[in-house]
């Protein structure tokens, strides 16, 4: 007898209907923007090579088998593969993702199908040997859809006749056609499955936004080479919009297949626009991890661990983040680094955003999946694109390092670029300075020249003593500077002046000019250490050589305005060059003050008298009182003609004043003066110049040079100033050396008119 069955009620949970899916996916997916992008991807999936997008604004108006809807304006999306069985049941299947059979599939028909109905209400699909059309509110297809052989197009010619005419609009035969072609009628009024609307001038508006933005989606695609737009009008005339296209070559060079846990693909692309090359050629690597945690978190989310940079071969590159095709450009997707990255990343479900774990916790596998390609696989992707870059004949080997100052200073992009750094740090990438020099640097090993080092000169006489020296001297950019002191903040070596010093001492400067010892000595010295430029051989002499700091059997003098070098004329080639840069002068003279080396003499009237004495000829230094003869033309050791009125005007500033009366009244009485002694005489400071702005109180006495003086026995006020000097003529002494010297007198008027113009310049302001 069998049991009595307890009464129940059916309780259990029913999935939505379709219709709420759809509403729900679009109003996740709101951007219509992504719709070409999507197809592309989808194309690319497929294995196509080709892809045309048409704006058809045709109107099909054929009865027998057509359906209500279908057979105004669309957008057409064509590409060269056929779909397999497989794809026909995807596109069945809107969001059942394939990705674990197929990990480098981005998911045929899922998602970003699923948006083409922001566009329509009946999207179809040729691809022989079937018709598909979809019709999930089943207006007109009861079972929201149906799929029809091709073999029944002429009994359905309203069906089949629009996409025959799409087929002929992207250049395929109704008769011998290949490969697939979307076609995507547009709404024309709000429907169940979205409000929106669409119209011709919008999918053209999509068209030229695919068209600015495409030239990045073709560097990551693994099949799709070009696309191109049309615009077929209404009377049925067909423009082309434009046409992209990515040309794959090898490289010129030996490339690396593999390094530890990473294999690595290598090409070069080149992107044209319109069939014209837009002079962009990139270098692509592709670096798939073969072990390490995202392998296995990969093989577990159905997702291939692989990864892939393009960068530019010539101008610059603001990096996006792509997950194969470009995300919608935002700063989360922008890295601060010169090359775009493509990888399969976990979005989304509006797919623009990448999905991360919160800040402190471990978050889901797909959230940290993003984490594993950006900060483990790209860093070392990246330090073989440098590489390779470096390699390239013509290629600028540092535009693809990224620039610390262009990327935020915490947070995750930061964390890649320290990664990044110290991938670079780590890796032969810098170029030997050396010309002709074989092999690249690592910068742990490499001596970099400092980035504030001066002018031009002076990098090039350091670069010439490091690679004369044998030194792995490389020199870099600043924006290098700054990702190798982020990547190794304590490994760095670099050309200090401490550093140049030591090289100095080691190897000398026998192989550099003398203007790049100059400049040496200007950047060995400019760090204040002076007591270590002992023994380096940078000291210059007028003669044109060098001798080492501190050797006191080379002697270098310097003059001073009491003490002129014209005092030392046997001398002359162990003074400091006369020539010398003001500030290299000055800097020396400071050193000099020092007292920090014999060999460098700073002249004062003790010093001059006890060196004066061993350059004069012997018969002027000894203790007989016979005259001696002074006869310039012969030569050392007799001083030269310029000799004695410098001598004389340096002893004049010791002598009383009635001593340098009687010398006044001594010249005054010669009875001739050559033009030698003309010239003497004017170089002895014999005058008294009247108050000026310059010397409102002289007290000394000048040279008279080429000054003018005032008329004898003519007086000005004491509490003038002239704007400029005037000697005064004091006696008939003064009037007979102005005479000699013909030198012209001046008014007491003439001063005054000079004196009213300079007031009235501005002169006196102050």
């Amino acid at each position: 007898m069998a049991l009595k069955q307890p009464k129940a009620e059916t309780f259990c949970q029913r999935a939505p209907s379709f219709l709420d899916y759809l509403h729900s996916i679009l109003q996740k997916y709101p951007d219509r923007g992504q719709i070409l992008k999507e197809l592309v991807q989808n194309a690319d999936d497929a294995g196509a090579n080709e892809v045309v997008f048409v704006s058809d604004e045709r109107e099909f108006n054929i009865t027998g088998g057509g359906l209500e809807g279908s057979q105004g304006p669309a957008l057409l999306a064509y590409n060269d593969a056929v779909m397999s069985p497989r794809d026909w049941t995807g596109i069945q299947c809107p969001g059942v993702s394939h990705k674990r059979e197929d990990p480098h599939s981005v998911g045929r028909f899922g998602l970003g199908f699923t948006s083409v109905y922001h566009l329509t209400d009946l999207p179809g699909v040729l691809s022989p040997p079937y018709l598909g059309v979809l019709d999930p509110e089943c207006q007109v297809l009861p079972g929201a859809g149906k799929r029809w052989d091709i073999s029944e197009a002429q009994d359905l010619p309203g069906l089949f006749e629009p996409f025959w005419a799409g087929l002929e609009a992207v250049g395929q035969h109704r008769a011998s056609a290949q490969g697939t072609l979307f076609r995507f009628p547009l709404r024309q009024q709000p429907s169940e499955i979205a409000a929106g609307v669409s119209n011709a001038e919008h999918i053209c508006n999509l068209m030229q936004t695919f068209l600015t933005e495409a030239p990045l989606a073709l560097l990551f695609l693994r099949h799709v080479r070009r696309v191109a737009l049309h615009r077929v009008a209404p009377d049925g005339v067909q423009t082309l919009m434009g046409t992209l296209a990515a040309c794959p070559q090898p490289l010129p060079v030996p490339v690396p297949s593999e390094d530890e846990g990473l294999s690595l693909a290598w090409c070069l692309v080149a992107l044209h626009r319109d069939s014209v090359s837009t002079g962009s050629e990139w270098l692509v690597a592709t670096g798939r991890a073969t072990e390490g945690p995202v392998v296995a978190l990969g093989t577990r989310l159905g997702c291939c661990p692989e990864l892939s940079l393009a960068h530019p071969l010539h101008g610059a590159c603001q990096g996006w983040l792509c997950c194969f095709l470009p995300l919608p450009a935002t700063d989360e997707t922008a890295t601060g680094l010169p090359v775009h990255a493509s990888a399969p990343f976990a979005l989304s479900d509006d797919r623009r955003h990448l999905r991360w774990p919160q800040e402190g916790e471990e978050g889901e596998e797909d959230a940290r999946w993003n984490a594993l390609p950006l900060l483990d696989l790209l860093p070392r992707v990246y330090s073989h694109l440098a590489a390779m870059a470096v390699a390239l004949p013509g290629a600028d080997a540092y535009s693809l390092w990224p620039d610390p100052e262009c990327t935020p200073s915490s947070g995750r992009i930061h964390s890649l670029m320290s990664r990044v750094c110290q991938e670079l740090a780590a890796a032969p990438v810098l170029l030997p300075a050396a010309d002709g020099a074989a092999g690249r640097l690592r910068a742990l090993e490499a001596v970099l020249l400092p980035e504030a080092v001066g002018d031009a000169a002076t990098r090039q006489a350091i670069q010439a003593l490091l690679v004369a020296a044998g030194e792995p001297v490389a020199e870099v950019p600043p924006h290098v500077w700054r990702a190798l002191t982020l990547g190794m903040p304590k490994g760095l070596r670099e050309a200090t002046a401490g550093h140049v010093r030591e090289v100095l001492r080691h190897h000398g400067a026998a192989e550099l000019p003398a203007a790049g010892r100059l400049s040496l000595l200007r950047y060995v010295a400019g760090d204040g250490c002076h007591a270590e430029l002992w023994g380096l051989p940078l000291l210059p002499r007028a003669d044109g050589t060098f001798v080492a700091f501190g050797t006191a059997s080379a002697v270098v003098y310097m003059d001073t305005s009491d003490c002129p070098r014209e005092l030392l004329p046997a001398l002359a080639g162990s003074f400091l060059p006369s020539d010398l840069e003001p500030g290299l002068e000055s800097l020396l003279r400071g050193i000099a003050k020092e007292g920090l080396f014999p060999n460098l003499v700073l002249l004062d009237p003790a010093v001059t008298v006890q060196t004066l004495r061993l350059t004069l000829p012997p018969t002027w230094t000894s203790q007989s009182s016979t005259p001696v003869t002074w006869c310039p033309a012969q030569g050392p050791p007799q001083p030269p003609a310029s000799w004695f009125p410098a001598a004389l005007a340096s002893r004049m500033a010791s002598l009383p004043d009635a001593d340098v009366l009687i010398l006044r009244l001594y010249l005054a009485d010669v009875p001739s003066v050559t033009k030698q002694d003309m010239a003497t005489l004017a170089a002895l400071p014999l005058f008294l110049p009247l108050p000026c702005l310059a010397t409102p109180q002289p007290s000394e006495l000048v040279p008279a040079a080429a000054t003018l003086a005032l008329e004898p026995e003519l007086e000005l006020p004491q509490d003038v100033v002239l704007p400029e000097a005037v000697l005064r003529c004091r006696d008939e002494a003064d009037r007979r050396l102005l005479g000699r010297l013909q030198r012209p007198f001046i008014s007491a008027a003439c001063v005054m008119l000079k004196a009213i113009r300079a007031v009235a310049q501005g002169a006196y302001v102050g």
